[in-house]
């Protein structure tokens, strides 16, 4: 009975990890700073969600927002919503743009740890964006939610 299990370990373990090989990426900033990313952005009708770990174990959440009809604030809150109706709110990290971008850094090793947990263990249902003008509501299927959980258990496997 424990071999089957250790079997059965294993065998999910080899899938997890096909999967991550083709979800996650090695990759360089134009320092030489190598971190993890995700291959492709997870893309929510116009807008984009994308995930990367740098080497210091934390995590960046970029939501890149197509449908943004203002400018995003500096330091943003991002609202995120859960399958339960939870919800988690934090500060973005970003400055004043009009490229439609906000981003929150969290981590094992940084602040935001709570949200990093979250995330990890329940699907997204919505993130909203604090802009100039009116939110950007971003709706998530629950097939991007299983591609987004499933890039952070990559990332964080990576590290």
């Amino acid at each position: 009975m424990k071999k089957l299990m250790i079997i059965m370990a294993m065998a999910i373990s080899t899938i997890a990890n096909a999967q991550c090989e083709e979800m996650i990426n090695r990759m360089s900033d134009a320092s030489g700073n190598e971190f993890y990313g995700m291959k492709q952005p997870v893309s929510i009708k116009d807008n984009e969600i994308l995930m990367m770990v740098t080497s210091t174990n934390n995590f960046a959440f970029r939501i890149q927002g197509g449908f943004a009809t203002s400018c995003i604030k500096e330091n943003p809150l991002i609202v995120f919503l859960f399958d339960d109706n939870s919800t988690h709110s934090v500060n973005g990290d970003n400055k004043f743009n009009c490229d439609r971008m906000a981003y929150v850094v969290f981590g094992k090793e940084y602040r935001n740890y709570d949200l990093y947990e979250l995330l990890k263990t329940k699907k997204l249902s919505a993130i909203r964006v604090e802009t100039l003008r009116n939110p950007l509501d971003i709706f998530i299927k629950d097939t991007q939610a299983t591609e987004i959980q499933l890039a952070l258990n990559c990332l964080n496997w990576k590290y």
